[in-house]
This record gives structure tokens, sequence and C-alpha cells, in this order.
């Protein structure tokens, strides 16, 4: 008879380190805005929040590891799973146009977040934030080499230098400058940057033929499952 009760004091305390944890990080976004990541500290963003010091520490042993769920949590408050958009590589243009959709709702539901993120690993003489600019970096990389994996006949140098222009026309600066930097609406900055990367592909396709036969490095269509995996295992290398 004591099930329900310890399911529903299980649920409670749940959501109770939920509403926390989201407490800490609008707190933490708001310090970034206000401060600049050299300024804000540990004791800071508790005292903003009014919580304890020991609190947040529960939660985030360190700034950098506030700054990495920070991102984190641009991306899973709106349900954007970048593994879904790859599960499909055959045709590039398709998958990248689902990925930068998904990142710019991402960015546009929460842009004061994207921005403070981004302020915070470009403002000059910022420290320890090493390990979220590396997640960063790996995470594009990855998505941007996935995206054209269905392209691996063109040329070594071709395909890497398409893969370097796909991660930077998705990486968050991107959206940032048209958005802002441009006053670009929305429809135009996002057409701006698919029409700029497909012209790229079609360029590319038009100058290599296909081969009759092509073997690819993986396979264009897999599973959630296969594409975290990959990644996985693409973390050593990227």
């Amino acid at each position: 008879m004591t099930t329900p009760v310890t399911i529903e004091l299980m649920s409670l305390r749940e959501e109770q380190v939920r509403l926390t944890q989201q407490r800490i990080l609008d707190t933490f976004e708001n310090e970034l805005l206000d401060r600049g990541y050299a300024e804000v500290s540990i004791r800071s963003v508790a005292k903003r929040a009014g919580i304890s010091v020991p609190t947040v520490y529960r939660h985030y042993p360190n700034k950098e590891a506030l700054l990495m769920a920070l991102m984190e949590s641009t991306q899973n408050e709106n349900g954007f799973d970048f593994y879904g958009a790859l599960t499909d590589v055959s045709d590039p243009q398709a998958a990248f146009a689902r990925l930068v959709d998904g990142l710019w709702n991402a960015n546009e539901a929460r842009p004061g977040r994207t921005k403070a993120i981004l302020h915070a690993i470009a403002a000059p003489g910022e420290t320890g934030t090493g390990q979220v600019v590396s997640e960063i970096v790996k995470r594009f990389a990855f998505m941007a080499r996935e995206s054209v994996s269905a392209l691996s006949y063109l040329p070594h140098d071709e395909l890497r230098k398409l893969e370097a222009f796909v991660a930077l026309m998705l990486s968050r600066p991107t959206w940032e400058r048209l958005r802002y930097g441009h006053n670009l609406p929305r429809d135009l900055a996002q057409d701006a940057v698919i029409e700029a990367v497909n012209a790229n592909i079609d360029s590319l396709t038009s100058r290599y033929k296909r081969p009759a036969h092509v073997e690819y490095p993986r396979p264009l269509v897999a599973s959630e499952d296969v594409v975290k995996e990959r990644f996985a295992s693409a973390t050593k290398e990227l």
C-alpha cells in the first residue's frame, strides 16, 4: 500500500530538483549577461538566486559545469535532437535544412541564453571554458560531417572544406550575426544560410560526378541509437 506514496514522493523530489536547477541556470544566464563569465562565481549565482552555495555546488560543481548545462538546456527544452536529424543523410541538403531548423528553433526560443553562452566563450580573456568549447566544436563538426556523408566520394580537400563550411553555417555565431548583427528576420536569415550551403553543394556535385558505385564509410540511413554510437566514437577523432 506504500508504493503510490513512494512514487509520489519521488516525483515531488524530482520536480523540486528540476525547479532548483532551472532557477540556478536562469540566474547564471542573467549573471553572464550582466557581468560576463570572468566576474561570475558560484557564490554570486547562489546569492542572486536566493539559495545556498552548497545547493548550487550539489548540482553544478563549477562554472564550467554550469555553462555546459546552460548549453544543453537551449536544445533540450525545445526537444531538438540532432541525432534524429541525422538518421537519414542520403540527401545532404535536406539533412542540413533539418539541422538548421532544429538548432535555430532552440536559439530563437532562448535568444538571451544563446547570447550568454556565446559571450561567455568568445569574450577576450575569458578562461575556464575549454571543455564547453571543445564539446561545441565536436558537436558541430560531427553534425557537419554526418550531414554531407553522401558526398564522401568528393576529393578529400574539397570534402574537408565543405564540412568546415557547413559547420560554420550551423554554428550559433552565424545565427547571432545574421539575426542581430544584420537584423534579418528569421526566414530571410535561415534562407540565406540554406541557400549558401546548397549552392556550395551544387557547385561541387556539378564539378565532381558521383561514381557509378560508391562505398560509403557508414550507412546513410540509420537509427538514432546508431547515430549516438557514431558520435560517441567520433569524439576521439573530431
